[in-house]
């Protein structure tokens, strides 16, 4: 099956998917892991083209607008989960993390992921928290809103040959963290703080 519903999440393992013009309302108020669209097997070539994903509005742990691992109950189960796909003028709203993509511990990065002209609000945590990718693209999104006071705007661990650039993001904490990351482009991007950076709270 290229797509299926489990209860309100929808589940893609294939290629070649497309989903457009839908809203996804998300009814788990739980904080076991769930989300509003998950990636898992090697799903690729897909895309979410202007929808809204709608998550719990005041949920803190467990809740993921869009999200790619190798186990639906658990956001953080690394694999080849997803390549090329394409989140594109997305409203993703509520929840812990917007988008959460997890690759393979071991081996090759997952490749070509593309996060383009979104607006993701009301997350607890992270706006994007992303994990072992390869020529990744975050571009013209807005992040903002995000309810914890140290949650941060682009988060990237374990990444290479990446595109950040002319996002908006409004933030307590830090607008883009980088770790273990190279050969990168991060340009024109506007980083709003809502309170004193980060460098400023350490001091």
């Amino acid at each position: 099956i290229s797509a299926c519903l489990v209860g309100s999440e929808m589940c893609i393992r294939d290629r070649y998917v497309t989903v457009k013009n839908m809203t996804l309302n998300s009814t788990n108020t739980g904080t076991g892991d769930h989300f509003g669209v998950h990636f898992t097997g090697a799903s690729s070539y897909d895309s979410i083209v202007n929808c809204r994903i709608l998550m719990n509005p005041a949920n803190g742990f467990g809740a993921f607008g869009v999200g790619a691992s190798a186990d639906i109950t658990n956001d953080f189960a690394e694999g080849d989960n997803a390549n090329y796909v394409t989140v594109m003028n997305c409203a993703i709203d509520g929840g812990s993390y917007s988008v959460h993509f997890e690759g393979p511990a071991t081996g090759n990065y997952n490749l070509g992921n593309a996060f383009i002209n979104n607006t993701l609000t009301n997350m607890d945590d992270y706006g994007f928290y992303m994990d072992q990718q390869d020529s990744l693209r975050i571009i013209g999104n807005s992040v903002n809103g995000i309810r914890s006071n140290f949650g941060d705007g682009i988060a990237c661990f374990d990444a290479m040959n990446f595109e950040v650039n002319a996002n908006q993001v409004t933030v307590d904490d830090y607008g883009i963290y980088m770790t273990n990351a190279n050969f990168n482009e991060i340009a024109d991007s506007c980083l709003l703080y809502t309170s004193p950076s980060p460098r400023d709270r350490q001091k």
